[in-house]
């Protein structure tokens, strides 16, 4: 990009989307078209300009709405006033933010456009090139909120906060010429894979937001991609959706740190990424749960600290890891050492996209993990040794800094066009002892009978108590069945991600032995 580009914009003078179009401006100077829904406000009236307490200005404005007091209740005159001052707002955010654009950028121009509009969306796409022959990139920024329970939501409202992130987005990949694009970015939000209450059409239009984006990514070579944004600092977030994130342990972006990850972003090939901020300072992490070809259900969310060597930091809180309710000692849940395997397994397949993890060797636990408090941070490093292994490790890290090591083994990899072939191949020459089963005697006894197993022999909770029955059990081996259990029973939020290795199903398999 530079002074030449041109550079398309959606819903770019307010917010996050107005924060990252500055940066872009101050960092390459080029042309920018904003489209807007409103349309472009004029100076504000003197009445209150240059004022900015909330209280003084509502007084004012209570007063120029004499007439509606003397014509209707003082309740409708103040839902009056009340909107007359979020106009006022948004009116003042959109002129200093285009001010702010023009002070950096070569040109700026603002049209109001609706962007559900197919026909109004298209035809301004189309005049786009007539005028100026091409578009450099597009930042989809454009969003509405109209929060309510589906119980109390309508059609209509839930049309108009999908459509406007969907619809749009639909509109841009078929009008935009991928061929001379440098970048469609969708500006999507990370409660597309929390889910919030109250936001099922939120939800619903940034998680198909994303899903657009990883399948034109897959079909284009221009670079495509959705940015999940977390909350930022400066009111650009409600409260309640504060709260949704400090639950997951991320904290709220800084305008200024946000702006540089959205330039970074743009030079980065991933598909999807979250953004979310670091609680315990303003920096900003980028939480990747999936490129093209992985999702984890354990990781998710993971924050990438660094990706050579990959390094990911990964909140385990007991509310989202029901898991732990069933595997205590002495009334203390203690992780899985299955649930360490199945988060390196997540982090390596991550850190090695493409390529499929068909070994672990050396694996050694230098300490358990016992969960004193709700929640532990871990990080995982994923160190490669070549094109086909890695090390691995699972460290704990303390509120001061202070470092554990848990769990660290070696990783082998394996491109993997024909998984079951390629496993197949693999353990077939790495098991050197089968089990023989008509050298078993058949096995009978009421001490071995899985209900008693449970009650009497092992700690574990109902999740894990995944042995069916005995079958056969001798000085040379055990034969039995075990069952598993989905990622949706064992994590509160899943993100519909599958298991690499079930850690239910393990754990219940090394019961056996």
């Amino acid at each position: 990009l530079n002074e030449s580009s041109l550079v398309l914009v959606t819903g770019g003078a307010r917010g996050i989307t107005a924060e990252s179009t500055i940066a872009l401006a101050r960092e390459y100077r080029c042309n920018f078209l904003i489209l807007g829904q409103s349309e472009l406000p004029g100076p504000e009236p003197a009445l209150t300009r240059g004022l900015t307490d909330a209280k003084e200005i509502k007084a004012l404005l209570l007063e120029a709405e004499s007439e509606a007091l003397n014509q209707g209740t003082r309740k409708s005159a103040i839902r009056e006033v009340e909107s007359a001052y979020k106009r006022l707002l948004k009116d003042r955010e959109i002129r200093d933010n285009l001010a702010r654009i023009k002070k950096y950028a070569a040109s700026v121009r603002y049209h109001a456009v609706d962007v559900r509009n197919e026909k109004e969306l298209s035809s301004c796409i189309e005049s786009i090139y007539e005028v100026y022959g091409s578009i450099d990139g597009v930042i989809h920024g454009a969003g509405i909120i109209e929060d309510a329970l589906i119980s109390d939501k309508s059609v209509e409202s839930f049309e108009r906060v999908f459509d406007t992130k969907v619809k749009a987005a639909i509109t841009l990949a078929d009008k935009l010429r991928l061929d001379s694009l440098k970048f469609l970015c969708f500006f999507s939000s990370v409660v597309g894979r929390t889910g919030n209450p109250g936001q099922i059409d939120y939800v619903a239009a940034n998680q198909a937001l994303n899903k657009i984006a990883l399948h034109m990514s897959a079909s284009t070579e221009t670079r495509v991609k959705s940015i999940m944004w977390g909350p930022w600092k400066g009111g650009m977030a409600p409260p309640e959706l504060e709260r949704v994130f400090e639950s997951f342990g991320w904290g709220m972006i800084a305008p200024e740190a946000g702006s540089k990850a959205f330039l970074n972003e743009l030079k980065d090939d991933l598909s999807e990424v979250i953004l979310v901020g670091d609680p315990a300072s303003d920096k900003t992490s980028a939480v990747t749960v999936l490129t093209s070809q992985f999702t984890g259900p354990v990781i998710q969310p993971a924050t990438i600290l660094t990706r050579t060597p990959m390094v990911l930091k990964v909140p385990v809180h007991i509310t989202n890891h029901v898991y732990l309710e069933d595997h205590k000692l002495d009334s203390v849940p203690v992780l899985p050492m299955s649930v360490a395997l199945e988060m390196i397994l997540e982090a390596a397949t991550l850190a090695f996209g493409g390529r499929r993890v068909m070994a672990l060797s050396d694996f050694d636990i230098p300490a358990g993990v016992i969960f004193d408090t709700d929640q532990k941070n871990f990080e995982v490093t994923i160190e490669p040794l070549g094109l086909d292994s890695a090390m691995a490790k699972v460290e704990s890290v303390g509120s001061r800094g202070s470092r554990k090591l848990h769990h660290k083994t070696r990783v082998e990899f394996k491109y993997f066009h024909d998984r079951t072939k390629g496993a197949t191949t693999l353990l077939g020459s790495r098991v050197p002892f089968l089990l023989k089963e008509d050298k078993l005697p058949d096995f009978e006894s009421d001490l071995l009978r899985v209900d008693n197993i449970y009650t009497n022999w092992l700690f574990h909770g109902p999740r894990f108590q995944g042995i069916q029955q005995i079958e056969k059990l001798a000085p040379q081996g055990i034969r039995g069945t075990v069952k598993g259990q989905a990622p949706a029973d064992c994590l509160a939020i899943s993100g519909g991600a599958q298991w690499i290795l079930d850690p239910t199903l393990f754990d219940s398999a090394m019961q056996l032995g």
